[in-house]
């Protein structure tokens, strides 16, 4: 039997990471979300960083399946620190889910 994970898919824009502390944004939005990367590519063509990750915020997948991609909302204060933080799953082509 396969085991289910609760993983997901997102990207984080180089231009988040621009003027300032890059690995102190990221690790305060991976943070705020309990999110635990398991994989972390960059995309240069895209000008992003993939992550996949695990977190109680993503929906279960059965091992093997197609992991469920989510775009990461950020909201950035004045001083330049994350304020809101938050995941959305994608609806994809076809789906007839939420």
């Amino acid at each position: 039997m396969a085991r289910s994970l609760r993983v997901g898919r997102f990207l984080i824009s180089d231009f988040l990471l621009e003027g300032g502390s890059e690995s102190d944004k990221i690790s305060e939005i991976l943070a705020e979300l309990k999110i635990a990367p398991i994989r972390v590519e960059h995309l240069y063509h895209v000008g992003a960083f993939e992550y996949i990750a695990v977190s109680s915020r993503f929906d279960e997948v059965e091992g093997g399946a197609h992991i469920p991609t989510y775009e990461l909302v950020v909201t950035i204060g004045a001083d330049g620190k994350p304020e809101g933080i938050d995941l959305i799953k994608e609806v994809t082509r076809g789906s007839n889910k939420d």
